[in-house]
């Protein structure tokens, strides 16, 4: 024990410390209550960029009591993933154990199967996350030992302020031996009624398939809308049995949730019915691995939102390619470091030749990613996983499509904006992307990412902390079109190893405003991310932040009053001006700060406009020159 508890010193936090963050443990810091015991939110000053976050205080009373805090703590320690729930610490003292999460802001999964304004592509991307998950803990690859969580259930998948989905409570997990194509665990019977595998609790016998067997209950409790375990007048009944033998008869219709079922995709559908079907399956044999669960629950989402069209790409693409090295679709391993095998005679000029062999290989074209179908008429594209909806899926895991800027062409077609050629493909891990990012040093490069509908807010990647973007709509009117706003992303590497980044969202010179729709025009700028190496060796980020907003194509019908409720939505959802909202309340028009940046403190002070320092150096995103990046000259630091 002596032993465990110095590996672990480094997360342990002061009793004094949490209780100040609660209240001492007032009832209305109670965000929650579990099998562990009640859950508390709070503010703590230990971790960067964390306003909030949950502590879960042991109640012996609800039957857990040592080893599962300590199994807790081991297991989330040791195993970390974008989709599992991050412990920051933990406190053993004075009798008190309590653990220290990441918060997650909209609750548990259960708490929404039954909202009729939940819509099914949100369910969908929940589900696969998750998936993803919990297949990261059955992972069999490397030394690695298997993960059987043991209690898999809708309650137990959290959602974070962004609806990324994080599997959690690790307490009544089990480990397993890595490399052996089976892993039996004899283990007294526990989890949840409803969701344990029928032979877990026949045999006493635990494998990877009884993790499987739950979640495929909890994907039949999205496709219905309601909990596995029914209470009628006090009687509780099993759903599960049910539901299989409705799919059974091809009836589905009469258990799916009326209110998504309008907008599924017949394909969607079948694909997602179909593999839960097959989680449910008595034989353990017959049952799938959480790694193909992921993968049919990726196809289901590529035909809801497109219609099949970027899986069908994307196979294409990948029998095209099958003997070149690169990424291919399904992949998760890193090729960038490798060669293409029948490189261009293009690639062998480029000067930047580590560009150039990723993925595989540049088109011969230059396109204006902006538009939906982007290639002129006049070619074809040879190299479909460049196409606009295979970055799509491909967005949704690790990786990014990168352009590189043109400055002199022979022919451009009037609508494109910038002259972009793309020169690669990389999809990888987050750390083996984050060291393809890092090698583009002296020039300017452009990469895209999928939308969301909605206001720009900011994500950080668990891996390595850098802040990405994306777009979720949250404010009326409840409607942006994709291509009334494109995305731009530029880096510059510094001479002292830093990066400069621009982040640019803008109108389309071509694309008209939809009538009756507000549009909101976002610039944003500035990031300056200097790598840092933590305690485990993963890399950091250092971020300062430089936020503008301009207001165009705003309908003069719109009362000032809507609209600067419309203004204050989109600012409370920007990165970098939480803490400016803050000190102000958010009950008065701002003053938009020019610069949220970070002190020695780590505590975020504010630069004002009116206090800048006139020999700073701006950013400009149309420049020639790489050195000298600036931000339009007109602009509107205050709402009137």
């Amino acid at each position: 024990m002596e032993t465990f508890m110095e590996e672990f010193q480094h997360l342990k936090i002061q009793l004094d410390d949490i209780k100040s963050a609660t209240n001492n443990f007032d009832d209305n810091k109670v965000i929650g209550v579990g099998g562990f015991g009640k859950v508390y939110g709070g503010e703590i000053s230990h971790f960067k960029g964390r306003s909030m976050v949950a502590f879960k205080r042991l109640d012996r009373r609800f039957g857990q009591g040592d080893p599962e805090f300590w199994k807790e703590v081991m297991m989330l320690s040791r195993y970390t993933h974008a989709n599992l729930i991050s412990l920051l610490g933990f406190c053993d003292e004075d009798g008190e154990k309590i653990l220290v999460y990441e918060h997650a802001s909209n609750g548990s999964f259960d708490r929404h199967l039954s909202s009729p304004t939940f819509p099914w592509i949100q369910r969908l991307k929940i589900c696969l996350d998750a998936a993803r998950g919990l297949s990261y803990l059955h992972d069999d690859k490397g030394t690695q030992q298997r993960v059987l969580h043991r209690d898999i259930k809708s309650s137990n998948i959290l959602l974070d302020r962004y609806w990324n989905a994080k599997v959690s409570d690790m307490g009544l997990s089990k480990i397993g031996p890595a490399n052996q194509l089976h892993t039996l665990l004899v283990t007294n019977v526990v989890g949840t009624i409803g969701y344990v595998d029928p032979m877990y609790m026949e045999l006493g016998i635990l494998t990877k398939e009884s993790d499987v067997y739950s979640f495929g209950v909890v994907l039949f409790e999205v496709l219905c809308g309601r909990l596995c375990i029914e209470n009628s007048n006090g009687m509780f009944s099993c759903l599960v049995h049910m539901w299989k033998q409705k799919y059974k008869d091809k009836k589905l219709d009469d258990i799916i949730f009326r209110d998504p079922m309008q907008e599924i995709n017949p394909r969607s559908l079948e694909i997602f019915s179909s593999i839960a079907f097959q989680c449910l399956h008595k034989s353990r044999d017959e049952r799938p691995t959480m790694s193909v669960v992921v993968q049919k629950l990726e196809t289901a989402l590529d035909f809801q939102i497109n219609g099949g069209k970027t899986h069908q790409e994307s196979l294409v693409g990948i029998n095209r390619n099958k003997n070149q090295s690169g990424m291919d679709s399904g992949s998760n391993a890193s090729s960038s470091d490798e060669k293409t095998k029948n490189s261009t005679a293009e690639d062998e000029e480029d000067s930047r030749p580590s560009l150039t062999n990723i993925g595989n290989g540049p088109p011969e074209y230059i396109v204006d990613w902006t538009q939906e179908n982007s290639t002129p008429a006049s070619q074809k594209t040879k190299n479909p996983e460049f196409s606009r909806k295979y970055w799509q899926l491909v967005q949704h895991q690790n990786g990014l499509r990168i352009f590189e800027e043109i400055l002199e062409v022979d022919l451009l077609p009037k609508s494109c904006s910038k002259a972009m050629k793309a020169v690669g493909v990389v999809e990888a891990s987050c750390e083996e992307v984050f060291e393809v990012v890092m090698s583009m040093d002296g020039s300017r490069f452009e990469w895209d990412c999928s939308f969301h509908y909605g206001s720009l807010v900011e994500e950080v990647d668990s891996n390595t902390e850098i802040i990405y973007h994306r777009l979720q709509l949250d404010w009326f009117p409840t409607f942006v079109w994709p291509r009334d706003l494109c995305y731009a992303r530029y880096w510059r590497r510094n001479d002292d190893g830093s990066y400069d980044v621009l982040f640019c969202s803008r109108e389309h010179e071509n694309c008209g405003p939809q009538p009756g729709h507000v549009r909101a025009h976002i610039e944003s700028g500035g990031f300056k991310i200097s790598p840092l190496k933590s305690g485990n060796g993963r890399p950091r980020s250092l971020v300062q932040h430089l936020m503008q907003i301009d207001l165009k194509g705003w309908g003069v019908r719109y009362v000032s009053s809507f609209q600067q409720h419309c203004v204050l939505q989109i600012l409370k959802n920007v990165a970098g001006l939480r803490e400016y909202f803050a000190q102000t309340g958010g009950s008065i028009a701002p003053k938009i700060p020019n610069m949220v940046s970070a002190n020695k403190s780590r505590k975020f002070h504010l630069t004002s406009v009116f206090d800048l320092d006139h020999r700073s150096q701006l950013m400009d995103e149309f420049s020639d020159e790489d050195e000298d990046f600036q931000i339009s000259d007109e602009e509107e630091y205050a709402i009137e």
